[in-house]
């Protein structure tokens, strides 16, 4: 249709500009050229308007396009007994998403982590940890890895390890749905963290059973909450993780799972900091020792002065002592 609607427009001016052309000897030529010029563009503009595709805002399969073709993410996968019967589907919605991951041991959680190159973590599902599991995590997440985080996070474990786990993500389940509920998102509150952005826009599409989240993060936020509800959240995000309501990778729509797993890999990587944040720069090379103070040499040993010769005892001449009785015995 447009295309013929085009060639009535070139129509029109071909019969236009020839008159105007032979008529050019006279006085009103400028003024119809001039009106013809106007008119082409009038013609033309629209068209070319109309037949060019209008650019639209990027959607949440577009970016995840880029992401994968060019990011910056690791994605690690921890494995555990608590997931282990969940794991064949995990693995096979994973890999559905179009996404390549890298299995984590719990057990040697920090060891792998560091090895493997992994910056973003998802747990899903891990409801049994040990202090030495949840001091690991600290530190991996206080050297900016970040966590997607499902399930009841923590449940069996000992309440000093479930107090480090909600400190760490920003919030926790608190307590089951009394029966299988639907999502919605909530408004924009902010650019950068606009649900609309990122949140897949079929989020009431699925019933499934569910937990509230309560955050324990001034920073987190809810970007989605359960329908039916006092707004009780069903998704938050903070600064370190988003954590989703639901045991991922059991409900029965696995396209709302990978779609919900898509969606975050999107906003970790739109929120997160340049690689060059990530990775400091190597410390300056050392400089060269300064050179030892120089120390000047003792003076040679000087030998020691004799002592003075001891002198020899003073005599007091005395004269020759006659006793007065001396003369009386040689008379």
């Amino acid at each position: 249709m447009q295309r013929g609607f085009m060639g009535d427009r070139l129509n029109i001016l071909r019969v236009l500009l020839p008159s105007a052309i032979d008529d050019r000897a006279k006085p009103q030529t400028a003024i119809a050229i001039l009106a013809i010029s106007i008119l082409a563009s009038a013609i033309l503009v629209p068209a070319i308007a109309i037949a060019r595709p209008q650019a639209s805002r990027p959607t949440v399969e577009r970016r995840l396009s880029e992401l994968t073709q060019n990011s910056d993410l690791v994605l690690g996968v921890v494995r555990s007994p608590d997931n282990e019967a969940q794991w064949p589907e995990i693995d096979r919605r994973i890999r559905q998403a179009g996404l390549v991951y890298r299995p984590i041991a719990l057990d040697r959680l920090r060891q792998e982590v560091e090895n493997s190159g992994v910056n973003l973590l998802l747990l899903p599902n891990l409801s049994t940890w040990s202090g030495e599991q949840v001091l690991e995590l600290e530190a991996l997440m206080s050297s900016g890895i970040r966590a997607i985080v499902t399930g009841r996070l923590g449940e069996n474990s000992s309440p000093g390890v479930r107090q480090a786990l909600r400190s760490l993500v920003g919030a926790y389940w608190e307590r089951s749905l009394p029966q299988p509920g639907t999502m919605q998102r909530i408004a924009c509150r902010t650019e950068a963290l606009c649900p609309a952005k990122w949140i897949p826009a079929n989020t009431s599409d699925a019933t499934l059973p569910g937990g509230i989240l309560t955050a324990t993060d001034f920073n987190a936020q809810a970007m989605a909450t359960w329908i039916g509800t006092d707004a009780a959240p069903a998704v938050t995000i903070s600064d370190r993780a988003i954590v989703f309501g639901w045991q991922w990778g059991t409900t029965p729509n696995a396209e709302f799972d990978t779609a919900w797993l898509r969606a975050a890999l999107v906003q970790m990587q739109a929120s997160s900091p340049p690689s060059s944040q990530n990775n400091p720069p190597p410390p300056p090379p050392p400089t060269a020792a300064p050179p030892p103070p120089t120390v000047a040499p003792p003076p040679p040993p000087t030998a020691p002065t004799p002592p003075p010769p001891p002198e020899s005892p003073r005599r007091e001449r005395t004269l020759p002592y006659f006793p007065e009785n001396s003369n009386s015995g040689a008379r």
